[in-house]
Order: C-alpha cells, then sequence, then structure tokens
C-alpha cells in the first residue's frame, strides 16, 4: 500500500493467451516482442494524452473519498477512474470512444434524432461492457476459461490477477455479443402474453417509466391495484459507487445526445437507498447513520405505495439478506407504513455458483412477503404475541425444509411467519409500555428454528449438552462454513442461550474475530491456545473433548486418539457418544472437520463399535496413520 500510495505500484506481463492451429486456446510465457509492445503502448499514450484530454477522452474525474471503496482503491495510488485501467486498456477505450463518437456523428446527417439516439445507446452499452471487460478490477477465470467482468463481484475490487483483451478485434466483438444477448432478453420481458383458449395472445408493455419510487406524483390515490418491488438490499450492493466506473464513459458519449441525464459529475448517491456507511465517513456512528437513512427513505417509497394502492390492493416485495438488522429495518418501515403482511413465501433465486456469492456463506434463498392495507386498528402486547409468533415459526418450518431451505436459508425463511403475525396489530408494545421492533419477532423466529433444529437431530429425545458444546453445533447447521457474520453470530448466542459471543471468543476460545465476521478455530488452533488441553484429566465440555482427540488423531495417528479414548474413559461416557453423533449429523461433510472424524473412528474397530450408528452406513473405512490436516 505504501508504494501504491506513492506511485510505485506497477504490474507487469506473465502470460500470453492465444488459440493454435487447431483452434484450442493456449498459453504461453511472454516474449521480448511482447513486453516492447507494452512499452510501445505507453510511449504512444503519454505522447497523445494531451490531444486525449482535449477531446475529452479520458475518464479523469476523482474517485469519491464520501464512498465504501474509495478509500480503499486510494490506498493503492488509484485516485482517478482512469487508473483503474492499464495504457493498453485506457488507450484502447478511448480509442472506442472516439469511434463511437464518430459514428455517431456521422450517422446523424441522414438519420432522425430518434434513429441517432438509439445508435448512440447501442454503442454506450457496448463501451460500458468493454471498460468492465477489460480493466484492473476484470480477472480471468480459469475455471471457465473466460473474462470475468469487473461487476461480477457487484463491488469494486482491485484484482491482482487481470486480463487484457485484444482491443483490435475480440473486446467489442464479445462485447457487442453480450449485450445483444441481453437485449434480446430484455425485450422477451416487456412482451405481454395472454392465453386465449389454445392460443397465446402477444401485445407489447404499455408503459415503461424510470423514476423516484418515492415521489409517485403523477399516480392518483388509490388507483393500483398492484405493486411489486424488489428493494435493494439493504447494504449488500452500492449501486451508485459501481455505476461511476460506467458513468464517466457514459457521459462522453452520450452527454450531447442526452445532457439532461449526464449533468452531474458522477453518480447521483445523495437518492439511493442503500445503508452506506461510507457517506457518513468521518463522522460520528457512520453506521447508525447509514441504517437511519435507509430505514428514511424506504418508508417513503412505502408510503407512497400506500397512498397508490387500492384498498383491496396487493404489495409483494422481495428481499434477501443474512443480517437479520436489514430485516428489521425493512418490515419497520413496511409497518410503519401501514402495511400488514398477510403472506410469505421463501424460494431458491440465487446462482451458488455466481462470483460474488461464492464463499461468503451467502443466501440462496429470496423471501416474498406479500403485503395489504392494515385493517386492525390499536395496539397489542408483545407478551401477548410473543408464543402466537413462535407457534407461526414452528407450524411453517416443515414445509420449508420439505422445499429444501436449509442453513442460514432455512433460518432467514422463518422470519416470515414472524412478521407476519407480528404486523397483524401495531404499535406492540411491552407490559412496561415500551415499543417493540421486528427485531423482537425475529429473534423469536431464531430462536424457535434452534429449538426446532435440536428436536429433529436428537430424534426428539432430551439430550444435555453445555452451552458452548451446543453453540458449536448449531453455528455449524446454521450457517455452513467456518466464517458468518459477527452480527448473526451475537444473536445466534443469544438464541442458544447461557452463552455470550464475548465469552465464545474471549473464555473459550471457540471462535475469533476477523473485521466483521467471526471464524470458529479448528481443533488444532484451539490447542495451541491452550483452550483445550491434551492431557486433561476430563472434559466438562464435549466440544473441547471432541477437538482434543481430532487434534491427536490429526498429528499422530489413530494409535494416539485410541489411547486418548482409554485414558479419558470417553467410551462410556454416554454424553461424549451422544455428542460424537450429534456432530456427524450437524456439521457439514464436505468440512475437514466431519471428514477427520468419520475417519477416526473408521479407522479402529473399537470407536466404530462404540459410535455404530446408521450414519455410518455407507461409509467406507479410511485407514491412515496420518490423516489430512486441517
Amino acid at each position: 500500500m505504501e508504494q501504491g500510495q506513492a506511485g510505485k505500484f506497477t504490474y507487469s506481463l506473465y502470460a500470453v493467451s492465444f488459440h493454435d492451429a487447431r483452434g484450442v486456446l493456449s498459453f504461453r510465457a511472454p516474449l521480448e516482442q511482447d513486453l516492447q509492445t507494452v512499452e510501445q503502448v505507453e510511449s504512444i499514450l503519454k505522447a497523445d494524452m494531451s490531444r486525449l484530454l482535449k477531446a475529452d477522452l479520458v475518464p479523469v474525474e476523482m474517485i469519491p473519498h464520501d464512498t465504501q471503496r474509495g478509500p480503499d482503491l486510494n490506498l493503492y495510488g488509484l485516485y482517478a477512474w482512469q487508473d483503474l485501467y492499464t495504457p493498453r486498456q485506457l488507450l484502447t477505450l478511448s480509442t472506442f470512444l472516439d469511434l463511437v463518437r464518430e459514428a455517431v456523428q456521422t450517422y446523424s446527417t441522414t438519420a432522425s434524432q430518434e434513429q441517432v439516439t438509439a445508435l448512440a445507446l447501442w454503442l454506450a452499452m457496448i463501451l460500458d461492457r468493454c471498460a468492465d471487460k477489460n480493466s484492473r478490477l476484470s480477472r480471468w477465470d480459469g475455471s471457465y476459461v473466460k473474462v470475468q467482468s469487473a461487476s461480477a463481484t457487484h463491488s469494486l475490487n482491485l484484482m491482482w490477477n487481470f486480463p487484457e483483451l485484444n482491443g483490435a478485434t475480440r473486446l467489442w466483438q464479445l462485447s457487442a455479443e453480450t449485450v445483444a444477448g441481453d437485449y434480446n432478453k430484455l425485450c422477451g420481458l416487456a412482451r405481454h402474453i395472454t392465453p386465449q383458449g389454445d392460443n397465446v395472445k402477444e401485445s407489447p408493455v404499455d408503459h415503461i417509466d424510470v423514476r423516484d419510487a418515492a415521489n409517485l406524483f403523477d399516480i392518483a390515490d388509490q388507483s393500483v391495484t398492484a405493486v411489486i418491488t424488489d428493494p435493494p438490499y439493504y447494504s449488500a450492493i452500492r449501486y451508485a459507487e459501481i455505476a461511476d466506473m460506467y458513468y464517466v464513459w457514459e457521459k462522453r458519449a452520450l452527454g450531447a445526445i442526452l445532457p439532461d441525464l449526464y449533468m452531474e459529475e458522477l453518480c447521483n448517491k445523495e437518492l439511493e437507498a442503500i445503508a452506506n456507511p461510507g457517506r457518513f465517513r468521518g463522522i460520528k456512528n457512520a453506521a447508525e447513520l447509514a441504517d437511519r437513512d435507509y430505514e428514511v427513505k424506504m418508508e417513503r417509497a412505502f408510503s407512497e405505495y400506500y397512498r397508490v394502492l387500492k384498498d383491496d390492493g396487493v404489495l409483494t416485495v422481495q428481499f434477501n439478506h443474512k443480517d437479520s438488522g436489514a430485516w428489521d429495518i425493512l418490515s419497520q418501515t413496511l409497518i410503519n407504513a401501514g402495511f400488514e403482511i398477510t403472506a410469505t413465501w421463501a424460494v431458491n433465486t440465487e446462482n451458488p455458483n455466481s462470483i460474488h456469492q461464492a464463499e461468503k456463506n451467502a443466501v440462496n434463498s429470496t423471501v416474498l412477503l406479500v403485503c395489504r392495507k392494515r385493517i386492525g386498528l390499536g395496539a397489542a402486547w408483545w407478551e401477548e404475541i410473543q408464543p402466537k409468533v413462535r407457534r407461526a415459526v414452528m407450524d411453517r418450518l416443515p414445509l420449508l425444509q420439505e422445499a429444501g431451505m436449509k442453513g442460514i436459508d432455512l433460518y432467514l425463511a422463518a422470519f416470515g411467519p414472524a412478521l407476519k403475525e407480528l404486523s397483524k396489530k401495531w404499535p406492540v408494545r411491552t407490559r412496561d409500555n415500551v415499543d417493540v421492533r421486528p427485531e423482537a419477532a425475529l429473534r423469536e423466529a431464531r430462536s424457535a428454528v434452534v429449538d426446532q433444529r435440536m428436536i429433529q437431530v436428537t430424534e426428539g429425545h432430551y439430550v444435555q449438552i453445555d452451552p458452548v458444546s451446543r453453540y458449536y453445533l448449531i453455528a455449524w447447521d446454521c450457517f455452513l462454513t467456518h466464517e458468518f457474520p459477527f452480527d448473526e453470530a451475537r444473536l445466534l448466542a443469544l438464541s442458544t442461550g447461557d452463552v455470550s459471543i464475548t465469552e465464545l471468543r474471549d473464555k473459550y476460545h471457540l471462535l475469533a474475530k476477523k473485521g466483521n465476521d467471526v471464524v470458529l478455530l479448528t481443533p488444532r488452533e484451539r490447542v495451541r491456545l491452550g483452550e483445550v488441553k491434551l492431557q486433561a484429566a476430563d472434559y466438562p465440555r464435549m466440544v473441547d473433548a471432541l477437538h482434543a482427540s481430532l487434534a491427536l488423531y490429526m498429528d499422530d495417528g489413530i494409535g494416539a486418539a485410541r489411547r486418548f479414548f482409554e485414558r479419558t474413559n470417553l467410551f462410556t461416557n454416554p454424553d461424549f457418544k451422544q455428542y460424537v453423533e450429534l456432530s456427524l449429523k450437524m456439521l457439514p461433510p464436505r468440512t475437514d472437520e466431519h471428514k477427520a472424524l468419520v475417519d477416526m473412528l473408521n479407522s479402529d474397530i473399537k470407536l466404530r463399535s462404540t459410535f455404530q450408528m446408521p450414519l455410518f452406513e455407507g461409509i467406507e473405512a479410511e485407514t491412515h496413520e496420518q490423516p489430512r490436516l486441517f
């Protein structure tokens, strides 16, 4: 970072991809000619920069400081939008922009204004895609053997390895094909298809408009039958920040034709309804201010929907976020605007293979909230609503699980029925006359899921588990990964009861803080920290006994693990036997912990016979003295 801020953060060409005589994609080390070409481009760009700047062909605008990612890019010496490109990438895009202008100007001599605008928009979309695929924020995806665009991560992330596409032919061609494909899909969505007997009648959508959802000034009161909205997902994607990367090219291509759309230097971020602490950077309590800003803007929009909807109209809200704080704000604004949630549906909508989803403990499902204008008047007591919320969640869980919901998706899907019960009357207060926010219902839903999952995995039998060991299993069952958000870890600890997130981190060293997340520590890490003693006389916490046995097995093989069990007499401990069975059920099978546990138990006849259970059916033994390391 010091090199970046000093302007010394450089890069070098280390591979060249090409298609051989058979048309097969191949790679080679750069030749002297390749390196000379890179130097030549740098010289050409430097010599031509004065002309390019005078013609306004280079995005010289500064990257804003009052954003979430701007200061991060500054750390690496990226201060202006032109810095996101290598000299060859920048020269390619500037040349494309110049050609786009020339083409539009030439076409304008013979075509109508509408046709000229259409051509300019088409070429600007292709130029956008070129900037998306050919920058220092793009990346080479070896899995699919293709270039992944900068926007694929839904953030402005500088890549350590990035591609430069052939600007002479391939880049524009690929981008044009992508835009054409996307355009055809949009045209399909814009058609209105209605069945008429055995035939299908097709007609275009009457009207499409773009405007502020919080100001529907030309729509009359109670005139709309249905409103369907997919609002911004809290802080998940900072649309306006990302759009700046493309806006700086678009306004140079379209500013003369559509000046009203490109009056500002960069995208307007003041009107954007997201929780973005970057907008309040340097101000005390920036995160709280960002939440409040999001809540106010969402409530304004929902209030407009309430105004224009008929009394029997329906509002459907699609929402997806793993942070329960986002759900609290969304549902609070819905209820404040006068809506009651009358039905909820959870559906799988996200692609788990997408780049912005991968390895992020991402949510794969979306919850649809069906809302109507609230009829029930007067306040309700939380003490009366609370058991109804819990019952509603418990009744819905079997259906959610039958639909394939598990892990964090199951917990979030349970929020729907909880909010439905809460929103029937408003406000809701405690007996102490304290207003209750939706988060109270979300806590109740989370607790109900925890209890239900424990009932399911124990098959209804009473199992005594200490709080720390119980949290370990529930966290794996909920998040299905080592790493998950700190706030959600804290709320889960409150739901499981009897142990705080601070104790789990600082006293029991079950997990560690990592930025805004926490990470479950592995058996070997807990041994190194001294929390798990390999030679302890007994283990009051079952997770410590499990981790001690796994750490010994990992380092010294099955013999050491066998001696450990004999010394501690855990063979005959019913609580430990039950905990092992639950671990096999609740730890995700793909994790190293689960794999090592199965290997250890299958590597010894006595262990296998001691922990006999249906889960072992179909598992082949893998006997070895040196197992995989965590």
